[in-house]
């Protein structure tokens, strides 16, 4: 793992349990993009780090609708990278799946 360099230093490090909308998976395997969730004020880009929930995304076990939504763990953390903030989004676990 990579040190902290004096030109980045963490700022914060929150976890909360929230609802999301899913706005866009990533359902193939081979790409570790982010996906896109909304909480219905913002849209933003979350790593999954859940395994067994992804696994059951890119099995079929799991599947998605227009209005799908998901429980989970968010973990947001704060940077300053060179002289500016930089955010993470990082989905730790994910609790809970609604097809409405």
């Amino acid at each position: 793992m990579m040190e902290p360099s004096m030109e980045e230093c963490l700022l914060s490090r929150t976890t909360s349990r929230r609802t999301f909308e899913i706005v866009s998976p990533v359902l193939d395997p081979s790409k570790e993009d982010e996906w896109l969730i909304s909480d219905g004020e913002q849209t933003i880009g979350v790593t999954i780090e859940d395994e067994e929930f992804l696994e059951a995304v890119r099995s079929g076990e799991i599947s998605f609708a227009a209005g799908s939504s998901i429980v989970a763990d968010l973990e947001v953390t704060h940077r300053i990278v060179n002289g500016g903030v930089k955010s993470k989004y990082r989905l730790t676990q994910v609790v809970e799946l609604r097809n409405t």
